[in-house]
Order: C-alpha cells, then sequence, then structure tokens
C-alpha cells in the first residue's frame, strides 16, 4: 500500500512541473534569431543532450498568425514536406498534421545550427526544434 501512494504522490508532483523553467528561451532566441511572441504557454520541451532540442508553445492564434507573417514562414502545401524529429521525443503534443490548412514553417540552417519551427493556425500549436552542430547528420 506504501509503494501505491508513494507512485501517486510522484506521479501528481510530475504531472505538476511547469515545463516554461526547463525552456532555453535566450538559446532558441540567440541561435535562430526569432523573438518569441510576449504571451505563449510551454507545453512541452526537451533536450536529448545530443543532437536535437525541442518546445512546443500554445500562442494565442491572433499573436501566432501575426508571429509567421513578422518572421516570413511559409505555407505547407505537402504534409510529407515538413518533418519533425522532435516527435520521437515528444510524449503529449507530438505533431500530427492531417492537413495542410492553417500550417506554415520556417527551416534555416546557419552557422552549422539547423532550426524548423511550424505554426497550426487551427490549434494555436507552435513546435521549435533546434539541431545542435554536426548533431546527427
Amino acid at each position: 500500500m506504501r509503494y501505491i501512494l508513494t507512485f501517486i504522490l510522484a506521479t501528481s508532483l510530475v504531472s505538476c512541473l511547469d515545463y516554461s523553467n526547463s525552456f532555453e528561451k535566450d538559446y532558441y532566441e540567440r541561435i535562430t534569431g526569432i523573438k518569441f511572441p510576449k504571451d505563449y504557454k510551454v507545453l512541452e520541451t526537451f533536450d536529448n543532450m545530443e543532437w536535437l532540442t525541442g518546445t512546443v508553445f500554445k500562442v494565442d492564434t491572433a499573436t501566432l498568425r501575426n508571429f509567421t507573417r513578422a518572421y516570413h514562414f511559409d505555407t505547407l502545401y505537402n504534409l510529407r514536406d515538413i518533418e519533425l524529429s522532435s516527435r520521437y521525443y515528444l510524449h503529449s503534443h507530438k505533431p500530427a498534421f492531417t492537413s495542410t490548412k492553417n500550417i506554415y514553417f520556417i527551416r534555416k540552417s546557419q552557422e552549422k545550427n539547423n532550426w524548423t519551427y511550424v505554426a497550426d493556425l487551427n490549434s494555436g500549436t507552435l513546435w521549435a526544434e533546434i539541431w545542435y552542430p554536426d548533431g546527427g547528420q
């Protein structure tokens, strides 16, 4: 019985974690040159400590639309054109697009860093991932 209570307590504590504390906003902005909007919520984040870091955000749809325009995101026309490696590491917010409607992305490489951002205006979700230099490539 004591183990069950310990498990329940541990599970409750883990579910209350604030992921925004582990999100390295300064790193993302410095590497990509993309400044995040003022209001966002970190839904999930990870860093595999080898070659990839990724974060999923909830952003108001109007704010996200302005964000994609300001940073010249491209319109997604074919679902096969965008593949996020983050999907293998994310637990609760995996990208699972069924349509290209209102999906925008930007993919860049600079100084051995590669990054991809995908914005889903239907759900107000933004995925961001950065590949570390020489990582996994």
